[in-house]
């Protein structure tokens, strides 16, 4: 890109990207969607309590749920 036009910038940008994605559905590429999770490891996990909100019940819990795995 030799111009400094950042709207001709912009749309080169964009052709790229979607010349790219069509690429990519004609492979069938999929992509993983973000997750956001939180697990906490140890004897006991924390218990959230808010007034005004009703207490859950305990979750079962999975023996797998509670150990890392160990990577060595």
């Amino acid at each position: 890109m030799l111009s400094s036009d950042y709207n001709q910038y912009m749309d080169i940008q964009q052709e790229i990207n979607l010349q790219l994605l069509d690429a990519l559905r004609e492979m069938q590429v999929r992509f993983a969607l973000p997750r956001r999770d939180l697990r906490l490891v140890g004897e006991r996990t924390p218990t959230l309590q808010v007034a005004g909100l009703p207490q859950q019940a305990e979750p079962e819990v999975n023996e797998h749920d509670q150990r890392l795995p160990r990577f060595s």
